[in-house]
Formats: C-alpha cells, structure tokens, sequence
C-alpha cells in the first residue's frame, strides 16, 4: 500500500500525519510564512519513500477571506450594473438592529467598471493597476460568449493578471450570487494559486490533493483555477473526520467545533451524515460553491482583542497568526490573543508544550 501524507496548515500550526502503510504517527509545528516552506519541512521529518500520495487541508483561502487580506479587483460587469456588489438583495440579518452592517464588498466602488469596448476596458486595467479580474457580464450562464471574449482579449493584453469569469466559477442564473462567487474566486486567486503552485513545485509525491469546500478531494492544478472552491477546505476535512468518528461510535447526531488560530468553524451532522449545500456564507459573504454545512466566525485561539470606538471589547478577526503568535508564545507578540486569556485563567496549562519549539507561558500573558 503506498504512503500517505496529510498537512493541514492553519493560521497558527501545520499538522503533519504520516501513515506508512501499517501504522500512523502525526507532528505538529508553527505555521511559517511561505506557508509551504512549513509543510515540506513536516514532510521532510517523516523522510517518506519516493513515491507517496499528499493529502492536503488549507485555511489559506479561509484566512484570506475573514481578514479580507486578498487582491486588489477590478470587477468588469454590464455598464449600470457595477454596483450589484454591493447592493446585492438588500437583505438585513438583523432588521431591527440599528448597529447592524454588512460587510464591505470586495471590489471597491473605483474598482468597478462597466464593459463597453474591449479598448476601454484594456486602458482600464492599465490605469488601475488591479492584482486580479472578475468578469460577469449580464445573462452570460445562458451565452458565455461575452464573457469569453472579453476574458481571451484581457489575457492576451496582461498574461500574468489572474482573470476569474463568472461562466466559469458559477454558471447558473441569478446575477448577485453569481457575481458575488466570481469576485470571491478573483479575491482570492493571486495569494491561493500561487501558494498550491509552489506547493506543488516542492512536493514530489505520487499524487497531489486538496481538500475542497464540499468535502472532496481536486488535484492541485484543478484547485488552482477554482480557488474559490477552497474557502473552507480545512474546516471540511474536519467534519468529514468528525462524521466517520460519529459512524464508528455508532451516534445519532453530533456537533462538531473546529477552533484555530484565526477561525472558528461548527457543523452539526445527523444520522444521514453530511448534507451538503448548494452555497455558502462566509464572513457574511455569498459564496455559490458546493459546501459543507458549516457556520464559520472569525474568531481563533490566535484572533487578537480590541476596544471598539465605542467603548465595546472585540475580538477578531485580526489575528496574530503564527508569527509573532500570541504573547504567551514569547515570541516578540504584544497584542492579546484569546489563547492569551486562556493562557491567564488557567484554562491552558502554564508552560504546556505546543510543539518541539513551542511552549506557553502564563507570566507573559498577563
């Protein structure tokens, strides 16, 4: 039986399980920043045999999103249809709460531009400058040919601009929702591609696979160009884990909680398993991808504590990732963490070992 790696890498710590064929071991280190120098490294502890699959769960694109840490877009839309970002369905979660606001769209209001000429829109992208491009033009689920034409002439005039079009990411009607997954998917591709790519380059495994959002598993090339397919990648293989547990105890139902250094991710799962969906919110955020069904908040063991202008303690979704960490790690963090706080009440040991290189320490937390 071949080898198998798995890596899960957070916002705080890469998780390495290495099974050889009989038997399974796991280690544990600091998230490092390229987040792929951290998982080779895992996989260099195990010196696995040439030849082994590679698993892989990621947050990179979770992370990404909740603190809104992506690309700068330029949305190519319908000339008066610009703005259907962020109008959107003009539906409130909370009707009667006056403080209540959604969050900011991904492409900002001097980032929108309505389609007219390809010549226009060419001098556009020279004048903004954008990192990515999301194309959705109106009725283009029914006729891509729009869409397709613009995209073909943008990346021939600037090859090296990541370019998402919406009758690619999600070609089925209803313009908001369709928009809304096609910037996510050009939000995120600069900083996800281009991590699975060197990824994959350093990685010289038999087979190469990331954990995608409904709980399947894409080839690395596949996830690349469907990044926005990622955005709960590392939340699923938990709850796929969770309902084979819940199947071998032989439970009805079961809520999971996955708590890391940057999010916080629940599902609950009943006797017919994982249903999945037809979409997702995340960060109160349409994405129309197949999902698990997982409610995610920006809060982790790492997210960092804030006073509001109103006076109100926060918490998240700033996070102090893996470096510096949270103070108590005594790397050199000075923000407050929520691992900081448990740290201080005693919830978390004092000097309990993370990882080979890590311990906590509760005189530096308070």
């Amino acid at each position: 039986m071949r080898a198998v790696i798995g890596v899960d890498v957070g916002g705080t710590f890469t998780d390495v399980v290495f099974f050889d064929g009989e038997s399974v071991t796991s280690w544990k280190t600091p998230t490092t920043d390229p987040q792929s120098q951290g998982v080779t490294t895992g996989i260099e502890h195990f010196s696995p045999p040439e030849s082994f699959t590679f698993l892989h769960g990621t947050t990179i694109a979770t992370n990404t999103l909740l603190e809104e840490s992506g690309a700068r877009v330029l949305l190519i839309g319908s000339p008066g249809f610009e703005d259907m970002i962020e109008i959107g369905r003009q539906a409130r979660t909370s009707l009667y709460d006056l403080t209540s606001d959604r969050p900011r769209a991904l492409a900002e209001r001097e980032m929108r531009l309505g389609h007219k000429t390809v010549a226009d829109t060419v001098e556009a992208i020279e004048r903004l400058g954008p990192e990515s491009i999301a194309i959705v033009l109106l009725g283009s689920y029914r006729d891509a040919t729009p869409e397709e034409e613009v995209a073909a002439a943008i990346r021939g005039a600037f090859p090296e601009l990541p370019v998402s079009v919406g009758s690619e990411v999600s070609p089925a009607f209803r313009e908001y929702e369709r928009t809304a997954t096609t910037v996510i998917d050009a939000y995120l591709a600069p900083r996800v591609s281009g991590y699975l790519e060197a990824l994959n380059d350093e990685v010289a495994s038999f087979g190469s696979f990331v954990m995608s959002s409904s709980g399947g598993l894409m080839p690395f090339p596949a996830a690349s160009r469907s990044v926005g397919q990622l955005t709960l990648s590392g939340p699923a293989a938990g709850v796929v884990a969770s309902d084979q547990m819940r199947r071998s105890l032989d439970l009805e139902s079961v809520i999971t909680l996955d708590m890391g250094g940057t999010s916080t991710d629940v599902a609950r799962l009943g006797p017919e398993g994982v249903a999945l969906s037809s979409s997702q919110q995340l960060g109160g955020r349409v994405n129309r991808v197949p999902s698990m069904p997982i409610h995610t908040v920006g809060a982790g063991g790492g997210s960092i504590a804030w006073v509001d202008p109103g006076g109100a303690l926060r918490v998240g979704p700033a996070s102090a990732g893996a470096h510096p960490g949270p103070v108590s790690y005594g790397r050199g963090g000075t923000e407050p963490t929520v691992t900081d706080a448990n740290v201080f009440l005693g919830l978390i040991p004092d000097l309990g070992t993370v990882s080979d290189a890590l311990r906590l320490d509760r005189r530096l937390a308070g």
